[in-house]
């Protein structure tokens, strides 16, 4: 593995290999692989070094999407290339993060359970412009998918988005709906009724240290004309 990415695979926030499969992704230049399985849906997480320079501002910084625990609003931030991971923590802070300053906290890349080390610079990380990064004091959440009256259960990390969530619920082994039935239904949060945007990361739809979350797979609401 190459020296310039150091990812943390140690750390106790990594829980190899326990989630629900990735969703289905288009493959890019990538500088490694876990397992032989590309484990990133956002094709613009990662990019070649030599590249980036191009995604910076004038001001000389570059900008992050992030969402995470108390951070539910998808929230843009700039920081500089030379920043590390955890200066993203401490901007995250500000947009009222709500993991306290001594807490163990850890910083993903959207759809993936790739974590990344807190001491690594951005540049190092080979993180492009606008990339989607999630923090969270939870290392994996617990879903469960009801339908009709079957439920399911799958491991995701705090990232995954709630489309990757529904792709795997209305999957060959989950509730193996055609495209026509998966297209016509929607996730709602349990005993709510709210409906997450598929963009939005389930880890913002969890308080620490209960790292669970329910969804009902239910029929599009149609609005009569």
């Amino acid at each position: 593995m190459p020296e310039q990415l150091r990812l943390n695979f140690t750390s106790d926030c990594r829980r190899f290999f326990r989630f629900a499969a990735p969703p289905a992704i288009v493959l890019i230049e990538m500088p490694y692989q876990i397992g032989g399985i590309a484990h990133s849906r956002n094709s613009h997480s990662f990019g070649r070094k030599d590249k980036l320079m191009t995604q910076i501002d004038a001001t000389g910084q570059m900008e992050f999407f992030i969402q995470g625990e108390g951070i539910p609003n998808i929230t843009l931030v700039k920081l500089d290339p030379k920043d590390t991971i955890a200066d993203i923590v401490q901007v995250a802070r500000k947009h009222d993060l709500s993991a306290p300053d001594h807490s163990e906290v850890c910083v993903f890349v959207e759809n993936t359970d790739v974590l990344l080390d807190l001491d690594l610079k951005i540049d190092e990380a080979v993180l492009a412009s606008r990339s989607r990064i999630h923090i969270h004091r939870c290392k994996e959440v617990e879903v469960t998918v009801n339908y009709n009256r079957d439920q399911t259960k799958g491991l995701f990390p705090p990232s995954a988005t709630v489309d990757w969530v529904k792709e795997w619920a209305v999957g060959k082994d989950q509730y193996a709906m055609s495209p026509v039935d998966a297209a016509e239904h929607v996730l709602k949060v349990c005993n709510s009724g709210d409906q997450p945007d598929g963009e939005v990361h389930i880890g913002t739809l969890v308080k620490f240290p209960d790292g669970t979350v329910c969804f009902d797979l239910v029929p599009k609401q149609r609005i009569e004309g």
